[in-house]
């Protein structure tokens, strides 16, 4: 599950870059929320409509004005499966619960992601379902929304559709573990 940490905690890093024009569209909203063992909270965001970036950590805090990220299907995979092609990741949200080591349990994370592909829900989802399946060795349930089971790591996997505008489909994918 940590691995998921690293593409938004790079995309928060990359946004100063510059490389990302406002051309006026939404960028990808970005948050990360994490509590350690000890309970301190750990917090950093990128607001996908103005691009300023938030980092709240024990000893720095501060909002700091930068270009918007703009996330797509490129730059983001599971297990070697990228989002349907010509995906745009509308917002990407990590919580975890770090646990120190040598304490019970592992701490806990969900990532959710949330997109938007240029077909309908049904392509979206047969696309999905070979990918994941095939390429990613997930094992998972059509449902009639989307899909559920479990990544190559057995933690719990969700993906829901619904019909966006213009032929377009509207996805959330969660994970848990």
């Amino acid at each position: 599950m940590h691995r998921f940490l690293v593409a938004p905690l790079a995309a928060l890093a990359l946004s100063g870059c510059g490389s990302n024009a406002d051309d006026g569209t939404p960028g990808t909203d970005i948050s990360i929320d994490s509590v350690t063992d000890e309970g301190t909270s750990i917090k950093a965001s990128a607001d996908g409509k103005t691009g300023e970036v938030a980092i709240d950590v024990p000893g720095f805090k501060a909002n700091i004005a930068m270009p918007k990220v703009n996330l797509d299907a490129g730059d983001f995979e599971m297990n070697g499966a990228k989002l349907y092609p010509g995906s745009k990741i509308l917002s990407m949200k990590v919580d975890n619960v770090m646990r120190a080591a040598g304490t019970k349990g592992d701490g806990s994370a969900t990532v959710r992601i949330s997109f938007d592909s240029p077909a309908t829900p049904d392509v979206v989802k047969a696309w999905f379902l070979e990918k994941l399946v095939d390429t990613a060795k997930y094992k998972l349930t059509a449902t009639p929304t989307g899909m559920t089971g479990t990544n190559e790591d057995g933690d719990p996997f969700t993906l829901t559709l619904r019909p966006g505008e213009t032929g377009h489909s509207i996805g959330t994918i969660i994970i848990t573990g």
